[in-house]
């Protein structure tokens, strides 16, 4: 877990808290964690992952965090994440407000105002992630984390001298499999009605949704 301390900076003129190396001290047996949801499921080749990036403090009051993931880009496409709501400012990993992305691994941070004195507490969404399945097997979304490691994801605590707080992490391991390959029937009747008369698509208006025109099937009668 990287030790992290709470310095003032004007980053994006918002003057939010950024965390830096230093020497601390771990806290084990904290209760903090965190935890990707789902932690499985199954989905098709080319359908969307969408994981959600989640955290508990146990009974700590923290002033920020750093999540470093790791996935397999040859089973799994980055294709967008959202900043959760636990804390208010983030991600700032990276110095420029961005997501820091490179193939196979995501960096992202974030934290309270600087010199607020409103901890997190409890449990929470850090962020949401989405990506694209490309390829069928099994394959894992991984926290680099080590217990008691001061360089990788972690939980900082309000005192700059015990900031290592995280004792566990939940990974994800996800199932691709081939989506449904049935060749569509052809025959051509599939749309007739009893009559053998084709069923015609009606536009009309409905006031639902403010107006929006509803597509629907009318039979066509002589």
């Amino acid at each position: 877990m990287k030790m992290l301390k709470q310095i003032t900076t004007g980053l994006l003129g918002l003057g939010v808290a950024l965390w830096l190396p230093m020497s601390a001290l771990a806290i084990s047996g904290s209760g903090a964690s965190m935890s990707l949801s789902p932690s499985s499921k199954t989905v098709y080749v080319n359908d969307l992952l969408v994981v959600a990036v989640n955290a508990s403090t146990g009974d700590n009051e923290t002033t920020g965090f750093d999540t470093l993931l790791n996935y397999d880009s040859s089973m799994l496409q980055f294709v967008s994440a959202n900043y959760g709501s636990m804390y208010p400012n983030g991600p700032i990993f990276g110095g420029s407000g961005t997501w820091l992305e490179s193939t196979g691994n995501i960096a992202f941070s974030g934290g309270i105002q600087a010199g607020s004195t409103d901890y997190v507490t409890g449990s929470g969404t850090l962020a949401t992630l989405t990506f694209r399945a490309l390829k069928t097997g099994v394959t894992d979304i991984t926290f680099d984390f080590t217990l008691d490691k001061t360089s990788d994801t972690n939980l900082a605590h309000r005192d700059p001298t015990v900031d290592d707080l995280l004792d566990a992490v939940t990974n994800g391991r996800y199932t691709i499999i081939v989506g449904d390959t049935t060749t569509p029937s052809t025959d051509g009747d599939e749309d007739l009605p009893d009559s053998g008369l084709p069923m015609l698509p009606l536009l009309f208006s409905t006031p639902m949704s403010a107006g929006l025109a509803l597509l629907v099937k009318k039979r066509f009668l002589q």
